[in-house]
């Protein structure tokens, strides 16, 4: 079975590498630290916020990508951001390299109070920022009654709420919500949860596929449910490749596995092959994504 190329996959042979192309080292600046495996954990606990960029200095990407990191860290000391910017030359650094299971170069790993976030998406300065807003600052939105809930609903893509009244709930719901570039709302108002029939503690999400909204049904104490279930109802059973924002979307949460379905140029043929995948999805809805890519892409 034919492997799907990955351009950012580091390559499996670990010959000698030759000079034309290895990069400069990596500037010094008094806004990024370099790090190695002596002071690795001990600079961890210096600052809450550490964001690392695990690069190998003969990587394209990493080449490319560095001028970016260093002027996105200068941009953060600027605005007097809490937090620190750092470097790791995972091919030096192996047992580094190792510990965080760095696959592919850049990394891009966020450690808050020591303990990893790891990076996908788009590396761009908004998307960047994205990240590092829902982990920062508070992941949801106060809601302060039904009226706020009815506005927060107006044109997002998918939105989820949590109708909470116990700290504890509300807690986890945070860390779901990290996890994810979506918008998240959080509410207390007694109003609110009869208004939208969400009694405490419920959460719920919208969808702009589906005129109904879905409601967790698991425990809301139960982390990893609550990511596979946000994970799984944010994109529908079958996601188009031609729906940029849905395909986005795949990238977040833990359902790692996609399936791409090549469909045939003949229009039924497409039509037929798309009605047969429908139960395959069902079956497979939370394990992995099916995305059908159109004979035209």
């Amino acid at each position: 079975r034919a492997e799907m190329f990955n351009p950012f996959q580091r390559p499996k042979t670990k010959g000698k590498v030759s000079e034309h192309e290895i990069i400069a080292e990596a500037p010094t600046d008094d806004h990024v630290l370099k790090l190695d495996a002596s002071i690795f954990d001990n600079e961890l606990k210096k600052s809450k916020y550490n964001f690392v960029m695990f690069y190998a200095p003969w990587d394209g990407h990493s080449k490319a990508f560095m001028p970016r990191w260093m002027s996105y860290a200068q941009s953060h000391k600027m605005a007097g951001t809490e937090m620190t910017f750092s470097l790791v030359d995972a091919t030096k650094e192996r047992d580094l390299d190792k510990r965080f299971e760095i696959e592919e170069y850049p990394t891009l790993i966020l450690f808050r109070d020591g303990v990893p976030k790891r990076y996908v998406g788009d590396r761009s300065p908004q998307h960047l920022d994205k990240f590092v807003r829902r982990n920062l600052l508070k992941p949801a939105r106060w809601l302060e009654g039904t009226d706020d809930v009815e506005v927060f609903l107006m044109g997002r893509d998918v939105t989820v709420i949590g109708f909470f009244d116990n700290k504890d709930d509300l807690d986890v719901y945070h860390h779901a919500a990290a996890e994810f570039d979506l918008d998240f709302g959080e509410t207390k108002s007694k109003i609110a949860t009869e208004d939208w029939k969400a009694p405490f503690p419920t959460i719920k999400m919208w969808r702009d596929f589906d005129k109904e909204p879905v409601r967790y049904p698991g425990d809301v104490r139960d982390l990893d449910a609550i990511k596979s279930w946000i994970a799984t109802e944010m994109v529908p059973p079958i996601v188009k490749f031609e729906n940029k924002k849905q395909l986005e979307r795949l990238f977040m949460g833990p359902i790692a596995a996609n399936i791409f379905v090549f469909l045939p140029e003949d229009a039924t043929e497409a039509e037929k092959m798309s009605k047969s995948l429908e139960n395959a999805a069902r079956q497979l809805r939370g394990k992995v994504h099916i995305i059908t890519v159109d004979a035209k892409e």
